[in-house]
């Protein structure tokens, strides 16, 4: 992997994921976004009310309960607390239909912003030396 690299010339090598992910496997460029869950949810329950699959108290009272998705902090909070609303919406299978439900994970941005950085200042200092 080195192949003769000095450490600085193969941290400029690297992808910023792969430097985040040997870090921090856990960390991913996006997270969960309970606005837009929410949001999801309300709009099922509008095209299941034009469909004619709700009634209007049903629909106003999914609409209502949707609404409430948005104090949800993870996907896993809503296993506990919201299933039942999930199910009804999504299916019984819900948690697969949450993957579109997230938005930029600003400490993933943050460290690529330090390492774009880090890397543009390697690569001057590499420039600076050659000449």
């Amino acid at each position: 992997m080195w192949d003769g690299l000095k450490i600085g010339q193969l941290f400029c090598e690297l992808t910023t994921g792969y430097i985040i992910g040997y870090f921090d496997q856990a960390m991913n460029p996006r997270q969960f976004s309970s606005e837009a869950l929410a949001n999801k949810a309300q709009l099922t329950v509008l095209k299941n009310r034009r469909r004619g699959e709700l009634g209007q108290d049903e629909a106003r009272e999914l609409f209502t309960e949707a609404e409430e998705l948005r104090e949800s902090p993870s996907v896993d909070h809503l296993h506990g607390v919201r299933i039942e609303l999930m199910t009804n919406l999504f299916g019984n299978e819900w948690w697969h239909l949450t993957n579109d439900t997230t938005e930029p994970n600003p400490d993933y941005a943050y460290l690529e912003r330090i390492i774009h950085a880090v890397q543009q200042a390697l690569r001057k200092e590499r420039q600076y030396i050659a000449v």
